[in-house]
């Protein structure tokens, strides 16, 4: 009835409505194990952060947590008939559609404690905009969408078409899509002002799925047989900005990467310098730390680095936020909070993955295989895990033991290089000159 996959892990979790279990499925391998869940199990939402599973338990009026190390069960009592689920994992929070108690049950995935949150008749599908803690609704009795304050569980209504059904966030964008069946069409809604408009699809749309890199939406159309493509809603410019310094492939294996950018003034008339920029990971709704101003101090166009502060990216998908500020803005008092923002909020999604080890050389002619050899399409992570007596240098070989590049911890571009077998070396440190880890890879178009 549902599937959704976690990619830390690399594991996929299939609801079986007919079978009261969750199957789960090795995505390395593709084997396949039965974890008992409830009755008509009908919904899965996966946290990555904390490797907990979510399955929504239709008949039963409960939830199943899965723990994705161990596949331990944990029920939680929800309301009556669960429909959908979501999670943030910024908040560690589970938002539950009880579609016949007209609540939404939220959990807490430290403690599995609950609270109900009442709503409008037969609530349906619910996202979650990690970026803004704003949860959404669809309310199938009374046409309209909820949208909750995460910090207070307040409750705003906003109209909406025939019978909303389905409810999908661009979190980069801060909109929120929703599809009518009854009306045949999707609402759009500005998530900063709760503004809507209306996007006519096929008949009956059915299911939906957003690409924040692209900013397109695909909506799937059960009776006609077609697919509906709708460009992203543009975003108003304020002309005062900063924009992120792109890392390969959105993806790095570092906890704190180093990220860099621009921020610039362009309006007009009577454009100011640039105060900073702001920066805050997953979330915009607390303090922003002040990023490092790198050059063009006192101009209206500076670059920056990231200032981690006490932030780090969580494993798998991440949202790391900068909002710029001119020399106008107002700052007094609760920086970030409440404060009028010259610029646009800017959201980068930056994806945390493992680091994969390849084929250890060892001395002595001695080789040691401990997992296959590490394949590469285009960008080369180099983890951040050190190895004792050795620096932040390492280098890429060929086949016949050549330098071919130096490589730097995170995500190096190999995509021009020719598919083969390299090796990567770590070069040693001076207190052990004799040290040299190497490890095999093999890139590939």
């Amino acid at each position: 009835c549902a599937v959704a996959v976690n990619t830390v892990t690399n594991k996929i979790y299939v609801a079986n409505a007919g079978s009261a279990n969750v199957t789960v499925i090795d995505g390395a391998t593709n084997d396949t194990i039965t974890v008992a869940a409830g009755d008509s199990a009908c919904a899965v939402a996966v946290n990555p952060a904390t490797n907990r599973i979510y399955v929504a338990n239709a008949g039963s009026a409960n939830v199943t947590v899965i723990n994705g190390a161990t596949n331990g069960t944990t029920t939680v009592t929800v309301g009556y008939n669960p429909r959908a689920l979501a999670v943030n994992p910024v908040t560690n929070k589970i938002y539950v559609t009880n579609s016949g108690s007209t609540t939404m049950t939220v959990i807490d995935g430290a403690s599995n404690h609950t609270t109900f949150v009442p709503l409008r008749p037969s609530p349906q599908g619910v996202a979650v905009n990690p970026v803004t803690n704003k949860i959404y609704v669809a309310n199938t009795g009374n046409n309209s969408v909820a949208v909750i304050d995460g910090v207070n569980n307040n409750v705003t209504l906003v109209n909406a078409d025939s019978s909303p059904q389905m409810v999908t966030v661009n979190s980069i964008t801060n909109k929120i899509y929703v599809v009518n069946t009854g009306g045949a069409t999707v609402m759009i809604i500005d998530g900063a002002t709760n503004t809507t408009s209306l996007v006519p699809v096929g008949v009956p749309p059915y299911a939906m799925a957003v690409n924040p890199v692209t900013g397109k939406v695909y909506v799937a159309n059960e009776g006609g047989g077609t697919v509906t493509v709708i460009a992203e809603a543009p975003v108003n410019d304020v002309e005062v900005r900063a924009a992120f310094d792109r890392l390969p492939g959105d993806t790095t294996t570092l906890a704190r990467p180093a990220l860099t950018g621009k921020g610039v003034n362009r309006w007009t008339p009577g454009r100011t310098t640039m105060m900073g920029v702001g920066n805050r990971a997953n979330t915009s709704q607390v303090e922003w730390d002040w990023a490092t101003v790198d050059s063009g101090a006192g101009t209206d166009s500076i670059t920056w680095t990231y200032n981690w502060g006490t932030d780090s990216l969580i494993s798998g998908e991440n949202f790391v936020c900068c909002v710029p500020f001119e020399g106008q803005v107002g700052t007094s008092n609760n920086f970030g909070l409440g404060s009028p923002f010259a610029g646009n909020l800017e959201v980068y999604p930056v994806y945390r993955i493992v680091s994969f080890e390849g084929t250890e050389e060892m001395t002595k002619s001695e080789v040691r295989m401990t997992q296959l050899p590490t394949i590469v399409r285009g960008v080369l992570f180099l983890g951040d895990d050190r190895r004792p007596g050795t620096g932040d240098r390492a280098v890429l070989l060929d086949i016949a033991g050549r330098k071919v590049v130096d490589l730097t911890p995170g995500a190096n571009d190999v995509s021009r290089l020719a598919p083969g077998v390299y090796f990567v070396r770590e070069e040693p440190q001076a207190s052990s000159p004799k040290l040299q880890a190497v490890r095999k890879v093999v890139i590939t178009r």
